[in-house]
């Protein structure tokens, strides 16, 4: 695996730019790396742009609706472990939804690996932990009546991360290759 500094040594060149200071040029730093791109069009991108970001609130929503609710369901030691694994599970998530919401048009190749990895992995790791959580809610008390609200919020969580990683899987990714600027200034 490459060392940050390597990936940046291979993937942008240093450019002097004429500047008025003591040594009349400063360095640019150009990305001359690929780019990636999701999808074609811009249309279907904006939709499942937002389509992702409500999935990652309904999830997040549902999640903290079940495992607030002061139940002796919430206080059993496996509920409990599931569930905490799939709190720190959602925040990559959340992160991972948060970023690829917000990229541009065209991503570096850096950004694009961070973002691919937490956008496959997070959603279904999640979605796997909650669907134990709800598992060990149905073993360990039992269903009652309040007992099944919360462990239909931790089924509803994991079908939207689900969803999540079902509607990003299905996005079209284009690379591209040239030579754009970036404002890197040194």
């Amino acid at each position: 695996m490459k060392s940050l500094r390597e990936s940046f040594e291979e993937n942008y060149e240093p450019v002097e730019v004429p500047c008025s200071n003591r040594r009349g040029f400063r360095i640019r730093y150009e990305y001359i790396g690929p780019w990636y791109q999701w999808g074609e069009d811009a249309v279907r991108r904006k939709r499942e742009k937002r389509t992702i970001g409500n999935a990652c609130a309904v999830s997040l929503m549902l999640f903290l609706a079940g495992s607030t609710r002061n139940l002796a369901l919430n206080y059993d030691r496996y509920v409990e472990f599931f569930g905490m694994l799939s709190a720190a599970s959602l925040l990559f998530e959340v992160i991972g939804t948060v970023q690829f919401c917000t990229a541009k048009e065209k991503v570096t190749d850096m950004n694009y690996s961070d973002i691919n990895a937490k956008m496959r992995l997070a959603p279904t790791v999640h979605a796997l932990l909650l669907l134990c959580t709800a598992a060990a809610c149905m073993a360990g008390i039992g269903v009652t009546v309040s007992g099944l609200g919360v462990t239909m919020c931790y089924l509803g969580a994991a079908a939207a991360s689900f969803m999540i990683y079902i509607r990003y899987s299905r996005l079209t990714l284009s690379s591209l290759s040239g030579k754009m600027q970036t404002n890197m200034v040194r």
